[in-house]
């Protein structure tokens, strides 16, 4: 996929799609001057697992959930994040798109997985399915605790089944204090595996919240981190 930069972020654009990534100053206000063309909706995330639809009726709404769907033209779903993933889904042949915020307890969640359920369960093919990653806190910078690790390795079936293409110790890595280092966007593409997406059909940025100052970090900066606005919207 061909990735532009520009002050705000990293966009992505087919003929019918935009992805855009957010940097530091991606937030909503900036983005509204700089997409003038398009509305943008927000839902109120929780690190859980509900999935809203958003249309016509209620786009101006902020539920809890951490992901969002659509059919419609011109709305682009925002996510939020400062580590956590900004995973976005799109149907090449029919006109939905995804959002999904995806921290290591979204993925725990299992609610990429859910969302791709979700688009097969009303009649998306699994091959015209797309999942695009963004910035996101990497494997190096990731360092987990064995509950957590053992957290993950229990909703990422694949990790543990001998004909997948990926490893325990391709996603997990003990460090010298006894902690794991975590590659979560490994753990979910092993999840989409499971919806027969294939890892052909991915695309990850693969830039580091916490490493790079150019996006704001929970993990670097704690308390006074900020988000940074991520978006998918069909033109």
């Amino acid at each position: 996929m061909k990735v532009q930069e520009n002050a705000l972020g990293f966009i992505i654009e087919t003929s019918s799609i935009i992805i855009f990534f957010g940097k530091k100053e991606a937030q909503l206000e900036k983005i509204q001057q700089f997409f003038s063309s398009y509305q943008f909706t927000l839902v109120h995330q929780t690190h859980g697992r509900k999935i809203q639809l958003k249309d016509s009726t209620n786009w101006t709404e902020r539920p809890e959930a951490d992901a969002q769907w659509t059919e419609q033209k011109k709305l682009g779903l925002c996510i939020s994040t400062a580590d956590c993933i900004p995973a976005f889904v799109y149907d090449l042949k029919k006109a939905r798109i995804a959002g999904v915020h995806a921290g290591w307890k979204g993925v725990a969640n299992r609610i990429v997985p859910q969302t791709l359920e979700l688009f097969l369960n009303t009649g998306s093919k699994p091959q015209d399915l797309r999942l695009v990653l963004g910035p996101h806190i990497q494997k190096q910078s990731f360092e987990v605790d064995l509950d957590v690790k053992n957290q993950l390795i229990a909703v990422a079936k694949n990790l543990s089944n001998s004909n997948t293409v990926m490893m325990d110790s391709e996603v997990f890595t003990q460090n010298t204090e006894g902690k794991f280092q975590v590659d979560l966007s490994k753990i979910v593409k092993s999840q989409a595996q499971e919806h027969e997406v294939s890892l052909d059909h991915f695309f990850d940025l693969n830039l580091d919240t916490k490493s790079d100052h150019r996006f704001h970090s929970h993990r670097r900066d704690k308390e006074k981190a900020g988000r940074q606005l991520s978006f998918i919207l069909q033109k």
